[in-house]
């Protein structure tokens, strides 16, 4: 591999309140948040900004490294409030760092209303964007080519039934997407710290043999940026891994480009539904359980009963992708529960699967009821 595209997405969700919060007589403002919990949620931010955020994005300055980054309007959102010197870099970001579009609310509005993700996807005219999760279908790619937008980010997923060792450029309804090399980005997502698997410890240098010996011709390695310093704290080696990353590749002759770099139309993908990043690369982690599709049903009648642009920006808040990631350990178990279980917070897991499931369910429903009673969000005294 010659070329390598880095692309790191940084995001947190709003969190729910729970248990679900009485919603009788408030205003759209105050009921969107009375169901969030926002002292958790600046908990968490707080805590990610000053293992992850600040020390890799003062790398990303420093080192001049051509990286490529999406950030959430979630985080931001938090940012500007409670870590406003992050939000400053995030938005000024160096030269060397090019920036990826992503879904709005790292939500699931390409599944309730297609035409409005397209055009809220305009303000990524002719850049590269990401999806929530890497989500990929036929609807999608259409939508994002209907936007203008230049390329789409998407996971070598085995559900793509691709070859190992195939082209990371393809291309769908007419957009070219970029694939982002599973194995490889996985080796630091996932397989950082496990003694048990190859070449362990992982080194710069080391990945950068990796990735000069793949044989794609070029390639992306996509992670969460949270994995540096969250997912992974710094007594790991990870911050010092992903410092000496820009020299070891240089050393070993791998170039390093932005993704845009990349966006060129490939072969086309086959027919296969929809892949994400997540899981084993079908919506599964996010949509197969009863209290998933039961609460998603309730996403549907939100959006359904919201009226006007203000009502509509509130219910996209109901769309984040991550709840519906979390709920995925309330009734399965395995490796793939176990990341979501890692993802959701402490106080959520203790009160066990059911009580949880069904405290998130209650919330729906309590803001489905909000929305008949308020006239669908218009009436907002």
């Amino acid at each position: 591999m010659k070329q390598v595209a880095f692309y790191l997405i940084a995001h947190q969700p709003r969190r729910l309140r729970l248990p679900a919060p009485d919603l009788a007589g408030l205003s759209l403002a105050e009921m969107v948040d009375a169901v969030h919990d926002d002292a958790m949620n600046r908990h968490y931010l707080e805590r990610v900004a000053e293992l992850c955020y600040r020390p890799v994005l003062a790398m990303l300055r420093e080192s001049g490294w051509k990286a490529s980054l999406a950030v959430t309007d979630t985080l931001l959102w938090q940012a500007r409030r409670w870590a406003p010197d992050v939000a400053r870099a995030f938005t000024h970001l160096p030269e060397s760092v090019e920036r990826v579009g992503v879904s709005p609310q790292h939500g699931f509005l390409f599944r309730l209303d297609p035409n409005r993700f397209s055009r809220a996807m305009r303000r990524y005219r002719g850049q590269v964007t990401d999806t929530t999760e890497m989500w990929l279908s036929e609807d999608v790619a259409t939508a994002l080519h209907q936007a203008g937008c230049l390329a789409a980010l998407a996971d070598r997923s085995p559900h793509l039934g691709l070859a190992e060792g195939a082209p990371l450029t393809a291309s769908l309804a007419g957009l070219p997407v970029i694939l982002r090399h599973r194995t490889l980005s996985d080796d630091v997502g996932y397989r950082f710290s496990d003694r048990s698997a190859p070449g362990w410890p992982l080194t710069a240098d080391g990945f950068a043999a990796r990735l000069k010996e793949a044989p794609e011709a070029c390639g992306l390695i996509g992670w969460d940026l949270e994995t540096f310093g969250e997912h992974y704290h710094a007594d790991t080696g990870i911050l010092d891994f992903l410092s000496n990353l820009p020299r070891a590749l240089e050393q070993a002759g791998v170039q390093t480009v932005p993704v845009s770099a990349l966006a060129r139309l490939g072969p086309p993908l086959p027919a296969f539904g929809a892949c994400t990043w997540a899981g084993t690369g079908t919506p599964d982690v996010f949509f197969s359980t009863p209290v998933q599709r039961q609460v998603w049903a309730l996403v549907e009648e939100i959006w359904q009963l919201a009226k006007g642009a203000p009502a509509k920006a509130a219910a996209l808040w109901f769309t984040q992708s991550d709840i519906f990631h979390m709920l995925y350990w309330a009734a399965e178990r395995g490796p793939l529960a176990d990341v979501s279980s890692y993802f959701t917070p402490e106080p959520w897991r203790q009160a066990g699967p059911a009580a949880f499931a069904s405290e998130v369910v209650r919330v729906y429903s309590k803001v489905r009821a909000w929305f008949l009673e308020s006239e669908g969000g218009q009436r907002r005294d």
